[in-house]
């Protein structure tokens, strides 16, 4: 699905798919978990592609499941 719109300058703007893999940890004290959810829920119902993965007593790190799963996740589009 590509998206477009009529820039100020009068040219069309086109915007390409954006896949997009979020992680969220579930007591995060720096990005609350609702604000995500609520992102994610926005980027869908725009059309576009979103993983979300959720995980349990994790806060703000990047930790090894995450950092496997960034992995395969760039390979795709790469």
């Amino acid at each position: 699905l590509t998206r477009s719109f009529i820039g100020s300058d009068g040219k069309r703007v086109v915007i390409p798919p954006c896949p997009v893999k979020l992680w969220q940890g579930d007591v995060d004290a720096l990005v609350d978990p609702d604000i995500t959810r609520e992102y994610v829920a926005s980027v869908r119902r725009a059309g576009c592609y979103v993983e979300y993965h959720e995980m349990e007593n994790v806060g703000h790190k990047l930790n090894n499941v995450m950092y496997k799963e960034l992995l395969y996740w760039f390979n795709r589009f790469v």
